[in-house]
């Protein structure tokens, strides 16, 4: 018996250039392993501080997750 639970995207968003800036919206994204999304400069191909790959993250957030934080911050 399999658990999973059919979904679709439903917007994609990066990180702005400049901290505090709104999310940008964009239709689709490549990504590349150990090197992050492609052209999302801010952190494509960073590096830590031994000059190893950091660690990129792909948040993937319900719909109704979003509307209820962003009903609690206003």
């Amino acid at each position: 018996m399999s658990n999973v639970i059919a979904g679709q995207v439903a917007s994609l968003h990066l990180h702005p250039e400049a901290a505090g800036s709104p999310l940008r919206d964009v239709p689709s994204v490549e990504v590349h392993v150990q090197k992050g999304i492609v052209g999302n400069s801010r952190y494509y191909g960073r590096k830590d501080r031994e000059g190893q790959p950091t660690k990129r993250q792909i948040s993937l957030i319900e719909r109704e997750k979003i509307q209820e934080h962003a009903g609690a911050l206003g």
